[in-house]
């Protein structure tokens, strides 16, 4: 896996020079840095993600970054933030297709969430 986070790593890196105004390749890049372990990196491009493409611009796919916000943070240990996120995702009125990702069925099988599912608050969250 590090392989090719370290590809994808690299490719986006590239990407954004290009397309620095695209939350999608900062949204990748963020999560290609939490697989590689650098923390800051990942939050920093995670969050930039959710700048470009807040969801206040866009209703049904604003909550994407934040949902990508909460798999960085799951991935880099930062389980209470990661619960806050996907908290919010539930607070607001979801679309079909963020439904698809974030549902009690979806948190329930993705291994993504695997880290969380001892948490108190995660726990709740599923009932």
């Amino acid at each position: 896996m590090r392989s090719h986070a370290d590809s994808a790593r690299a490719f986006l890196e590239t990407a954004i020079q290009d397309h620095s105004g695209d939350p999608r390749f900062h949204a990748a890049l963020g999560l290609a840095y939490a697989y590689l372990g650098r923390k800051q990196d990942a939050v920093r491009e995670g969050t930039r993600a959710v700048t470009l493409y807040p969801v206040s611009k866009d209703a049904a796919m604003g909550p994407i970054y934040i949902l990508n916000m909460a798999k960085i943070y799951t991935i880099t240990g930062e389980y209470e933030k990661a619960i806050e996120r996907l908290d919010y995702l539930f607070s607001v009125p979801s679309y079909e297709f963020l439904w698809h990702f974030v549902s009690v069925s979806c948190l329930n099988l993705d291994p993504t969430w695997d880290p969380l599912r001892e948490h108190p608050k995660f726990q709740q969250m599923l009932e």
